[in-house]
């Protein structure tokens, strides 16, 4: 008897990386940071704009330490600059700075995109969102060829969603509250 019980424990120790943890995208949290409008998200180059707040959590519901966390966006023109990555705390939180323009010169709608959060491979959430910049042009930086690109949405309109592209604030039409939130960002360039 006693030797089956040490058998039962050594199988128990075999056995234990099988049950290693791995992020539970059900127990895993995340937030976006939004300035102004909870429609959509924008991003800038220097990463001054939305962000995204993630928890990664085990499949027993416990904080994970040291987990990549990694945003992809699925459509291209959403210009990513830089990776969007953090390492979890031991709290299992990161924090994301989404450094990045749109190519938004041929469409005047905001761009609905797919994304994935990820946590060391596994994926979290994948779903779609509105993003809309600044950077109109998706060249790295906010600059004259933007603002020609936001003149011509100047008192334009659109249904939300989408919206325009250069409706910040998502309230259905480029006014000058909107061109406030352009001017603040215009000269921001990617390092």
């Amino acid at each position: 008897m006693t030797r089956l019980f040490w058998v039962g424990i050594l199988l128990v120790v075999l056995a234990a990386p099988v049950f290693a943890d791995v992020p539970d995208p059900l127990y895993s949290e995340h937030n976006w940071i939004l300035p102004k409008s909870a429609t959509c998200i924008w991003v800038c180059p220097i990463g001054d704009a939305s962000g995204l707040d993630v928890i990664v959590r085990s499949q027993f519901n416990l904080p994970m330490e040291n987990v990549a966390v990694v945003l992809t966006f699925a459509d291209t023109r959403v210009r990513v600059f830089a990776p969007i990555t953090d390492t979890t705390d031991a709290s299992g939180f990161a924090h994301l700075v989404i450094k990045a323009g749109s190519n938004s010169t041929a469409a005047k709608a905001a761009i609905n995109s797919g994304y994935t959060i990820s946590a060391n491979g596994v994926p979290l959430e994948t779903s779609t969102v509105y993003v809309v910049s600044p950077d109109l042009d998706g060249a790295d930086t906010v600059g004259p060829l933007d603002f020609a690109v936001f003149a011509l949405d100047y008192t334009q309109a659109m249904a939300i969603p989408p919206g325009l592209r250069s409706d910040y604030n998502q309230d259905g039409s480029c006014t000058a509250l909107d061109f406030a939130q352009f001017a603040l960002h215009y000269g921001h360039t990617f390092p």
